[in-house]
């Protein structure tokens, strides 16, 4: 079982020599307090102090107003604080609590009566929640609701999905695979910070969340939606800033344990009994002072078990199928080498490749009553397991009036085993094992030069190891005979209209990746001026031992054994495509950015906020120049064709994989105005500036490195790549020259280059937005607005632009007739080609806890526009290629991400009732009864997302990704049908037609929407009090209250057995978890 470690030594090497790397930007978590002070008269007063000191103990700042009247307090930790303002002849103002969130600049105007300093008028405000100091568009979760809220995972980033602008995709995992998007941005491309320091993907710093801190162990988070200011860059999908727990001068912490059991589960609406499930979260947190207002510590651990029923639902052969007889599908079956039919639709048995015939005897038997072959056909029910430890520590010390340290350390192991439904083990695509080892170290110094001059300077070093994909020794590839692989594990088999067989990949893959940063920022108070300015350096390193495809990828389509007789393809041994990948890369990358920015405080009622921003990503590089990329104009020796392979620190060529894109200058501006009747105005416009890879690229780019091979047949499958009872074919050694890996045209092809482009650039985004907010009833906040996110050159997952042109397409696929016929697909990886178009209305109303109710409930009205398909999209088209690279234009359509509508709530109630509320019962069995009772419940109802359809074989000819049908009809039907008619056929499939061999279709990648999502959670707690700051909690957590089925989107392969059908739900049924927590 894997076990917390000590601090492993390379992060200690690592802040030694951070020590000494550039200063540089900080996203910063800490707060802000801007403000004025005058008398009653309005005349401001120069000279009177403001001092903040923390509740919790620990740290006091204090302000002197300058000659304008106004205020700062700098780099305050999100908290609660009690506010003081002196000047002498005036009584002392006293605000005994001011609530500081994360990353908050707050404006504050005292007003102070004449009289003795000795007297004292305090005023009992809450804190405002207009926000009149900044221009973005922004939220904050507060610790009320990240606490007390229905959560399955009981993991943060569940909470993003509360926020407005956000279309939510998938639940996230502890490691941190959060799918969602914010505001018109792309899929796992946000920047994430976990007190000021990065915690995300390490991976060519693409924006995946590394570590999903546990609740328990959260202060709160921040998103920054849209126009956010300039020290926030290399995003344009939003930030979200998580700020952990922090000790204080009393000793604090919980101990909590949550069960969730099948018992209390209802089942998947498509499955006939509830899947086994055992769930146990539990650890607990402890806070404290090391030394009173001096040194404090926090320290959180939670452990998880867990052991999931997951129904699969796979595409299978039916046994006579696997006999070779497929007299029972409809079509003709023909001889791939005589071009006619089969007699009676049975394949001989003579003519069976041995090695075909025992790989599909791997497939499961089919077990669904009344489907046919490939139709949805075999379900059943497996276990995961789950074994996962986190560990979250901070430590705050006030080294001296003016210094200030921080530390943070989080570590995350998890093991995870998927459970087979094959007979076979590593026959199911799914069973996959891997463990997974996350270290993230963050010292930070917190220095005021002066009063109004305050530096913050942070490191961070990160190291994710250790993912080991892996499957039990079925060493099926030696038993089958099958030649060319190792005869150790498991091919992956890919058959046109059924489910796939294994994934190719059965052996140990270590990823060590490595990120540090190093930042400084300086904020900078003068006169109506707040001035703040920095920069940022990150450095990355991936090192993959890899094998995608060490046991070979082996693909069959119905090419030529006609439509929907993919399985004889198999049986016959006619391969279409073969792939085998095997090597090691280190592949490299740094960033630098810059900024400065200004909040200029015209007057009380006007705040300009504008700066500049400067991002500037060095291409991808490996240490050992193991680096390929292609020329697309040199002349081949080998097919004297256009087209070469190069490589990295060859021939004069860059070690960096493209050149330098210098020109990301980034200008943000905005205003926030108080208008009359204490509205405030809001707008502001910034240009954002993405990451310069979509993806990790880890093991791409690698041709000529390690055994890399790629076979695909010269006609779509008429002619095989070869026979499977003949083996892979020899890997050819041959030196690294222009000619590597190429054919003379019209010989089989055996290499599939991939490259970045020489003019790729980082992706760009227009951000608009305009907002109106109004405070009424004391703490509860009213605002409406518009947003808009208008991209470019964002990337498109992996294109092959080694593509027949439209005028030599025709009724059989030619290799001859590509571009490059050399090579197989040839790909562009990252491809900034994309562009998007996102506007919005967005409604919020909000209420900071306060007499025992905490309320947010936002709705969001959009439309998302794109022309390339975002990695990991909510919805959309089956596939990610594009039609064509031809006519791209074609795939402009709703973005998969596009939710129409969308509208959520969160509340958490006291109930009045109990120990130190407004109704105490002074009675303790009525109070044990009827005291102490909370509610907290989630709501959140959305448009259904969009679906596409392409055709199941694709009968482009031009060696496209894609192929789509005619759209001749409108596809919608009537919604009000019942649900069996929903979940059989959800759109019109007779709406869409085949186009033809050689012949673009006319829908649009994406056509119409899904079904809709609506769920409701509920948590219900009980405290029993021992003293008013320790108690035990009883929980229960209902989840899908409604027991609503969620569906997920319909089958869009034309021409397969399901097309149309919905097979899935998004969501579980109704399910409970129970909980103790004790508070001390």
């Amino acid at each position: 079982m894997p076990r917390l470690r000590r601090i492993p030594s390379w992060l200690c090497l690592a802040l030694g020599a951070l020590v000494s790397a550039p200063s540089a930007l900080p996203q910063s978590s800490m707060a802000t307090v801007i403000g004025s002070v005058a008398d009653t008269s309005a005349a401001i007063l120069p000279g009177a102090r403001v001092t903040l000191s923390s509740l919790d103990g620990g740290q006091t700042s204090t302000a002197v107003v300058n000659e304008s009247g106004l205020f700062t307090l700098l780099n305050l930790n999100p908290g609660r604080y009690r506010l003081t303002a002196e000047a002498k002849g005036f009584k002392t103002h006293t605000r005994p609590e001011v609530v500081l969130e994360t990353g908050a600049k707050l404006r504050m105007d005292l007003v102070l009566q004449v009289g003795d300093a000795a007297e004292s008028i305090t005023v009992s405000e809450s804190t405002p929640l207009l926000q009149t100091a900044t221009s973005s568009l922004n939220a904050v979760v507060e610790n009320k609701t990240v606490v007390n809220m229905p959560l399955a995972s009981r993991r943060m980033g569940s909470l993003v999905r509360l926020l407005p602008g956000v279309t939510f995709g998938s639940e996230d995992t502890q490691e941190g695979a959060v799918n969602f998007t914010i505001a018109g941005g792309r899929s796992r491309q946000q920047m994430w910070t976990l007190d000021g320091g990065v915690i995300q993907g390490n991976a060519m710093l693409t924006g995946i969340l590394e570590f999903n801190p546990p609740v328990e162990a959260l202060q709160e988070f921040r998103v920054e939606a849209l126009g956010y200011p300039a020290e926030y860059g290399r995003s344009m999908g939003g930030f979200i800033a998580m700020t952990t727990k922090s000790g204080t001068n009393n000793y604090h912490g919980v101990a909590y344990h949550y069960l969730r059991n099948d018992a209390f589960d209802a089942r998947n609406f498509f499955s006939p009994y509830v899947a086994p499930r055992k769930y146990n979260v539990f650890g607990g947190t402890l806070g404290g002072p090391i030394r009173k207002d001096k040194t404090h510590f926090f320290a959180s651990y939670e452990g998880t078990r867990r052991r999931d029923g997951v129904t699969r639902i796979y595409n299978v052969p039916t046994a006579a199928e696997l006999q070779g007889d497929f007299s029972a599908r409809s079509g003709t079956l023909l001889d791939p080498l005589t071009k006619t039919p089969f007699p009676g639709k049975i394949v001989p048995v003579s003519r069976m490749d041995p090695v075909g015939s025992a790989l599909s005897k791997l497939y499961p038997a089919a077990n669904v009553a009344g489907r046919g072959s490939g139709d949805n056909n075999f379900l059943a029910n497996v276990v995961n397991t789950n074994s996962a430890h986190s560990l979250v520590t901070r430590i705050d010390h006030q080294l001296t009036a003016k210094d200030r340290l921080s530390g943070r350390y989080v570590q995350y192991i998890s093991s995870t085993a998927g459970g087979s439904a094959t007979p076979v083990f590593s026959a199911d695509p799914n069973a996959i094992t891997n463990t997974l080892n996350i270290a993230n170290i963050s010292p930070a110094w917190f220095h005021e030069y002066t009063p109004s001059m305050f530096q913050e300077t942070r490191f961070v070093a990160s190291l994710r190891g250790a993912d080991v994909p892996k499957y039990q020794p079925d060493a099926i590839t030696g038993q089958v005979g099958l030649k060319g692989v190792p005869a150790t594990g498991m091919p992956q088999v890919n058959v046109t209209g059924y489910s796939s067989l294994g994934t190719g990949n059965q052996f140990r893959a270590l990823r060590p990746q490595y990120t540090f940063q190093a930042s400084n920022s300086i904020s900078w108070f003068h006169g109506t001026h707040t001035v703040k300015f920095g920069g940022e350096y990150r450095y990355t390193r991936n090192v993959e031992d890899w094998g995608t495809a060490r046991f070979g990828i082996f693909g069959f389509n119905d090419i030529a054994t006609g439509a929907g007789f993919g399985m004889a393809s198999l049986l016959l041994g006619w391969t279409n495509s073969t792939s085998i990948e095997n090597g090691a890369t280190d592949t490299r990358t740094d960033y630098y950015g810059f900024f400065v920015q200004d909040d200029w405080k015209i007057s009380k009622r006007l705040t300009l906020n504008y700066g500049l921003r400067y991002d500037l990503d060095t291409p991808r590089w490996e240490r050992q120049n193991r680096q390929s990329g292609f020329d697309p104009y040199g002349l081949n020796p080998v097919s004297n064709t256009l087209g070469t392979i190069t490589y990295s620190g060859v021939n004069g060529l860059s070690k960096y994989a493209h050149p330098f894109d210098r020109n990301n200058f980034g200008p943000r501006f905005g205003l926030a105005y108080r208008a009359p009747r204490e509205i405030v105005v809001r707008m502001g416009y910034g240009l954002m500036y993405g990451g310069i890879y979509d993806a990790s690229l880890g093991r791409a780019l690698n041709v000529g490195f390690g055994d890399v091979r790629s076979y695909s047949s010269s006609d779509n499958g008429f002619t095989p790549v070869f026979q499977l009872k003949d083996g892979v074919p020899a890997p050819v050694q041959e030196p690294l020259t222009p000619g590597y890996g190429a054919v003379p045209v019209g010989q089989r092809v055996r290499v599939s280059p991939d490259f970045l482009a020489q003019d790729h650039r980082n992706p760009y985004s227009h951000q608009v937005t305009f907002t109106l907010q109004k405070q009424i009833f004391g703490n509860f906040l009213v605002e409406g607005g518009y947003g808009a996110n208008l991209a470019h050159r964002i990337a498109a997952p992996g294109v092959n632009i080694n593509e027949v042109r439209p005028e030599l397409r025709g009724v059989r696929q030619d290799q001859t007739l590509r571009p490059f016929p050399q090579y197989n697909g040839v790909t562009l990886r990252s491809a900034n080609w994309g562009n998007s178009s996102y506007h919005a209305l967005n409604l919020k109303a909000e209420k900071r806890f306060s007499a025992g109710l905490n309320l947010l409930a936002t709705y969001t009205f959009s439309k998302f526009l794109d022309d390339v398909k975002a990695n990991s999209e909510a919805g959309g088209t089956p596939t990610n290629g594009i039609q064509t690279v031809y006519e791209r234009a074609l795939d402009k359509a709703i973005s998969g991400n596009d939710a129409r509508n969308r509208f959520t709530t969160s509340l958490v109630y006291e109930l009045p009732v109990g120990k130190g509320r407004k109704l105490d019962l002074s009675n303790r069995i009525a109070d044990a009864v009827a005291g102490g009772w909370t509610l907290g419940t989630i709501t959140e109802l959305r448009s259904g997302l969009p679906y596409g359809v392409v055709e199941n074989t694709n009968r482009l000819n031009a060696f496209s990704s894609v192929q789509r049908p005619n759209l001749v009809s409108n596809p919608v039907l009537d919604p009000g049908r019942s649900r069996a008619d929903l979940v059989s056929r959800w759109f019109d499939t007779n709406a869409f037609v085949f186009p033809g061999d050689g012949k673009l279709g006319n829908a649009p990648r994406n056509v119409a929407a899904g079904p809709g999502f609506a769920n409701v959670e509920l948590s219900m707690l009980k405290d029993f009090h021992f003293t008013e700051q320790r108690f035990l909690q009883l929980r229960g957590e209902f989840f899908n209250v409604l027991n609503r089925p969620n569906f997920a989107l319909p089958n869009g392969n034309r021409g397969a057995a399901a097309f149309g059908r919905i097979s899935g739900t998004v969501n579980d049924g109704r399910f409970i978890q129970i909980a103790l927590r004790l508070v001390f």
